[in-house]
């Protein structure tokens, strides 16, 4: 008898949300998984008990269909606390324009969503760690159904250039990684350079299943996330976190300096050894690096931080990162909300004089380099990630963003291909989905 593949938590969380969209779709409009690969460890949420969402000058507060609002003040994060119920679990999705000139109206500034059942799929035997009244039957039925199975093979060989991206041109691109450069060489710091990309989505289109092959493309990723909410779908898998908390510990990933992956093992191993050993990629860590240690220090009890990790190497699907990661134990009487509003913007140029020298702020960037995450009911722990190599499926479209780090040192054509490979995986995933449905 053929053995059959090992069924990971992913597989299994996957096929449970599977069974629940097409047992009770009615859910389904409002739902995520989220996976940290390195823990082995899913949360899935079916349906939404409370919904908050941020405008930009007021929460809308959305409690099993009824519909509250309250205006919003400076504080937003810590605002949020009266919002929620401290007994159930929070996703959450924030987005970099709360801060700058272009939003998609559209889309909320962040939603934090409670989901009316959330299993847990880890170590243990999976795990219901919250359900509605009249649905704990239900989602016990739903996890203990044993027809979980790996997911059929799939067209690994996507093509990332096979179907039509539309942005900006690589030409224009390099002018502004090369301005990016020349600016830095009288200022000390980074800047961060994007470019977003778009195209139309298959007719009919199951972004879920495009989480579920890009997920499996990238097994390494520091967590991968899928959420429906309400007609819009996020899917992403992350590089770094933007914190971890477990209780009162808190961990912060540091994931700077890249360079891809080849094919051919002596190249491969040169581009490692490069990557290890440049003065260029080293210093853009150490910066990275020293700025967590200093936001370590000023969050942290005295004595307590730890470099648990330094200059390792996390190895995705076609780029390698140099990763640390920093670790302590939080000060008494801070939680999750004020690690939110500590971390916020993610993902941002300093000095605080490059920001508008590095994005003029004329396009949304939607819920690109943002934060998604989970917070556990108590709210003592909580895990958020930098979104990035995400996409977002609304309206028919498909949409993207990747960028680099430019310090003075950097290469413009070298970060050039650096986005590009940084979105292969994606790309490579879109291209396989569609090639699926359309066989």
């Amino acid at each position: 008898m053929q053995k059959l593949p090992a069924v990971s938590n992913l597989d299994a969380a996957r096929a449970y949300f599977r069974r629940a969209r097409e047992t009770h779709p009615e859910l389904c409009e409002w739902a995520y998984l989220l996976h940290q690969p390195g823990a082995g460890t899913c949360w899935t949420g079916i349906g939404a008990h409370r919904i908050v969402h941020y405008t930009g000058d007021r929460f809308e507060i959305h409690t099993d269909g009824e519909k509250t609002a309250r205006p919003a003040g400076t504080d937003i994060f810590r605002e949020l606390r009266p919002l929620l119920d401290p007994s159930l679990p929070c996703f959450f999705l924030v987005s970099l324009d709360i801060r700058r000139a272009a939003r998609d109206p559209s889309l909320p500034l962040m939603s934090f969503v409670q989901p009316k059942v959330e299993a847990c799929f880890g170590d243990a035997a999976p795990a219901l760690l919250a359900a509605a009244p009249g649905l704990e039957e239900a989602a016990r039925d739903l996890i203990e159904r044993d027809d979980t199975a790996p997911l059929p093979a799939i067209c690994a060989k996507g093509n990332a250039n096979a179907s039509p991206w539309q942005g900006e041109d690589d030409a224009h691109f390099l002018e502004r990684l090369k301005r990016a450069v020349e600016t830095l060489q009288s200022v000390h710091g980074k800047m961060i350079i994007t470019r977003t990309y778009h195209r139309p989505a298959p007719a009919d289109a199951d972004a879920f299943r495009l989480f579920e092959i890009y997920s499996d493309f990238e097994a390494n990723a520091a967590a991968c996330h899928y959420a429906a909410l309400g007609g819009i779908n996020s899917l992403g898998c992350s590089p770094e976190n933007v914190f971890e908390m477990n209780g009162s510990e808190l961990a912060f990933d540091v994931v700077a300096s890249t360079r891809g992956i080849s094919t051919d093992p002596e190249q491969d191993a040169r581009w490692l050894n490069e990557l290890l050993t440049d003065a260029k990629e080293r210093k853009e860590h150490g910066m990275a690096l020293e700025r967590y240690q200093k936001r370590m220090e000023r969050l942290c009890q005295a004595g307590s931080v730890r470099l648990e990790r330094h200059m390792d190497v996390r190895t995705l699907r076609h780029v390698r990162h140099l990763f640390s990661r920093v670790s302590g134990t939080l000060k008494e009487g801070m939680d999750c909300f004020d690690m939110l509003h500590d971390s916020y913007p993610p993902l941002s140029s300093y000095p605080d004089e490059l920001i508008p020298l590095a994005d003029a702020g004329t396009e949304p960037t939607r819920y690109y380099g943002g934060m998604v995450g989970r917070i556990g009911p108590g709210w003592q722990d909580a895990c958020c990630y930098l979104n990035l190599r995400a996409a977002l499926v609304q309206d028919g479209g498909i949409h993207t963003q990747g960028g680099v780090g430019v310090i003075r040192e950097s290469i413009p054509r070298q970060e050039l291909l650096e986005v590009v490979n940084k979105l292969r995986s994606l790309k490579e995933a879109v291209s396989a989905w569609e090639n699926e449905k359309s066989n």
